[in-house]
């Protein structure tokens, strides 16, 4: 006797995976809308990431172990490093998922990540920027895997934190400090912003969703291994980054927006200052960012310049990013 199904028509996906994992599923999402149209699709995820399903499925908390039983298909992602290499296709999680665990074909038009943000949250975040007077420029040094591969040194971020709020039109939000609560929160946050200094974590992930100028920072892992390409988004590369395969470098030279730091700091305080003074950092399809090695006055005068930004008030900046992020209950958030 066939068994009676509660949701006929439905595959449940069970995804239980990191931020930045979940964001690349959505294409593997669109593909499955894609191939088996007539299928519903219910994830089985954390809370708070309904707007990187809305449109592609229907959002499921945590559920039964025999609740498998009611769906038509049930599949659990795994989602593992991808242990080949692809040819003109990113060398990520997501394509070993769609090729070799769901024996798909990739589809170029599917690759991008799926991220609708709720109105009203989207509405308040940009309504609490405006009321800043300052263009935001996000900042997220401190991943929560793998650190010692991904996380930026504390002075680092310091300095990068007060060299933007020293300028009279930026001012820096450190989502370190005070974290987004949700995908739709966080998302907005990154919509309206001017700019995104991520390192290789959820929120970077997230960045890829939208247009907003994103900074990728890479220390020990490689971007076409881990993220796909997109055109609002340069990827900060050591001179001393992890090989690759010759499919993947060339994959990662044609598709994906690169520069090459020596010392991490100086480039970036460089790049910021051009950046601020004129609101924007020209694209680079393929570039070398090589800070100078400094030494007598130059180096002198880059000193006292550092020594300075250390000198502004902790108050103001502290007060100006705290009242960006809302600390009250945002829409739908409690």
């Amino acid at each position: 006797m066939p068994k009676t199904l509660r949701f006929p028509g439905w595959w449940l996906i069970r995804m239980k995976h990191g931020l930045g994992d979940f964001m690349q599923f959505s294409i593997v999402l669109k593909h499955l809308k894609h191939y088996i149209p007539e299928m519903q699709f219910a994830v089985e995820t954390l809370p708070g990431r309904e707007a990187i399903l809305r449109g592609l499925a229907t959002y499921k908390q945590l559920c039964s172990p025999f609740d498998v039983w009611n769906w038509e298909e049930s599949l659990y992602i795994n989602f593992p490093m991808a242990d080949r290499e692809y040819q003109n296709l990113p060398q990520t999680k997501t394509t070993h998922c769609i090729v070799d665990d769901l024996g798909l074909e990739p589809k170029a038009e599917l690759y991008s990540y799926n991220c609708i943000l709720d109105p009203e949250i989207k509405n308040a975040v940009f309504k609490q920027r405006d009321e800043l007077g300052k263009k935001v420029i996000l900042l997220h040094g401190k991943g929560v895997s793998k650190t010692w591969a991904k996380n930026l040194d504390d002075k680092i971020l310091t300095r990068i934190e007060e060299f933007i709020n020293a300028s009279d039109k930026y001012i820096c939000v450190n989502l370190d400090k005070t974290p987004a609560s949700t995908v739709d929160h966080l998302g907005a946050m990154i919509e309206s912003a001017s700019l995104c200094i991520f390192v290789d974590s959820g929120p970077l992930h997230v960045a890829g969703a939208f247009s907003t100028p994103t900074w990728g920072i890479w220390l020990k892992h490689h971007p076409v291994r881990c993220i796909e390409p997109f055109d609002h988004m340069t990827h900060w590369m050591p001179t001393d980054a992890p090989e690759v395969g010759i499919e993947a470098t060339r994959v990662f030279g044609n598709q994906y927006r690169s520069l090459t730091y020596e010392t991490l700091s100086i480039g970036l305080l460089s790049a910021l200052e051009a950046f601020m003074a004129e609101d924007r950092l020209p694209y680079v399809k393929r570039a070398v960012w090589v800070a100078p090695k400094l030494s007598g006055k130059e180096l002198e005068i880059w000193e006292r310049k550092q020594a300075a930004v250390a000198r502004i008030e902790e108050g103001f900046k502290k007060k100006r990013a705290i009242s960006f992020l809302g600390l009250m209950a945002l829409p739908g958030q409690g």
